[in-house]
């Protein structure tokens, strides 16, 4: 590989998006590869390059990607530790769906009060002039 952050982060980011089309197909075990390998390289320009704004737009979702193949897998625990990690770096407007996820997984986990807790994080943290319906949605997306 090429010691180039930007082309490491190139090659990151369409492993990243590779990984999503193999997890469309279903194919688990390929995607979870694919996506080790984008987040690893995505780490190593993120040491170099802390506030590059395509890192930060790609590797939350990396993130997320991974810990959608894990629940499939029944690796719930290993999705909750990359939901968390995705929450740590997302944006404010990400972090909302991020919550909702890893709230659903709580709740899969028997978590029952930390589900209920990180949808009333999730509701705090939205701007006060947040639409009525974007709050049902995230009631409901909870709820499912």
């Amino acid at each position: 590989m090429v010691d180039n952050p930007s082309t490491e982060l190139h090659v990151a980011v369409v492993t990243g998006q590779l990984a999503r089309l193999v997890f469309k197909e279903e194919n688990l075990a390929l995607a979870e590869i694919l996506l080790d390998r984008a987040i690893g390289l995505t780490e190593k320009v993120l040491q170099r390059s802390p506030d590059d704004r395509q890192l930060a737009t790609s590797y939350p979702g990396m993130l997320e990607d991974r810990a959608n193949v894990c629940i499939r897998l029944g690796r719930l625990e290993e999705a909750l530790h990359d939901y968390e990690r995705a929450v740590d770096v997302e944006s404010v407007a990400m972090r909302a769906s991020t919550r909702i996820a890893r709230a659903r997984l709580h709740k899969r986990l028997g978590n029952h009060r930390q589900a209920l807790a990180e949808v009333r994080e999730t509701i705090a943290e939205l701007p006060s002039a947040t639409p009525a319906h974007v709050l049902i949605f995230v009631l409901k997306s909870a709820a499912q």
